[in-house]
């Protein structure tokens, strides 16, 4: 009878403790939503604390390093990130995040790594865009933009109307010296998208750098009447009315 008694106590506290845990989840998924990131990080880990061989733990961690990469923990993201791929290898979100800080860190080798496991996972049409492009990112600043032009040019023909891409190739461009061919890439961008404040500005900035000025002041003005309230434009165009000597 005691030993019964035992068993039913456990039994109750562990239905207890699995429906706070439930609650803690739902609750942490809720102030994620609302970016209530401190609420959703006490959450998370009450509820690891409470259930810890819980079997979906892994994805409360994937969140906890979702949460340190958007405080740019870099280092604390790419420790929980890791702790969910020493249990669950083939998670893609886990490894494109951590691929992500891995960039941010310098960690350029590790990046490329988890880029290509990522792609032996055969990820969706979406998934593969948003990984070629990371690569490219990080073959462009390991200074190999010919590398990053190849899956550049990979998405634009998987998506020729994909507007990151078409703006990311004209920086290449200017990373391989290929200036003028920038310059004619963005002009034709902007008057295909003159919607578009980031092709003025990255048209803006190309043209600071030929040192042509007040054509580069003409594009901060268009890309300001796009979007006024963007301060980084402000200040890019104080900077070359400072080197104009305005």
């Amino acid at each position: 009878a005691d030993d019964y008694s035992q068993e039913r106590g456990i039994k109750e506290r562990q239905r207890a403790d699995s429906l706070a845990y439930i609650d803690h989840v739902r609750r942490a998924l809720n102030a994620m939503a609302d970016d209530s990131l401190q609420e959703a990080e006490s959450r998370l880990h009450q509820a690891l604390k409470l259930r810890p061989d819980a079997p979906g733990n892994y994805l409360l961690k994937h969140h906890l390093g979702d949460i340190a990469l958007a405080h740019n923990d870099w280092r604390q993201a790419v420790t929980l990130y890791t702790d969910v791929l020493a249990g669950h290898h083939d998670y893609l979100p886990s490894r494109y995040h951590r691929a992500v800080c891995y960039y941010e860190l310098g960690s350029l080798t590790a990046a490329a790594e988890d880029c290509a496991a990522i792609l032996r996972l055969n990820p969706s049409a979406e998934e593969r865009t948003r990984l070629l492009f990371l690569r490219a990112a990080i073959q462009a600043k390991g200074h190999h933009p010919d590398l990053a032009m190849e899956d550049i040019e990979t998405i634009l023909r998987e998506d020729p109307e994909n507007t990151a891409a078409a703006l990311m190739k004209a920086r290449l461009l200017d990373d391989m010296g290929q200036r003028q061919a920038a310059l004619d890439l963005l002009t034709t961008f902007v008057a295909a998208h003159p919607e578009m404040a980031e092709g003025f500005t990255a048209r803006a900035q190309l043209l600071d750098a030929m040192g042509r000025t007040e054509a580069a002041i003409d594009d901060y003005a268009a890309a300001l009447r796009l979007t006024p309230d963007d301060a980084y434009l402000y200040r890019d165009r104080a900077a070359l009315y400072i080197k104009m000597g305005q």
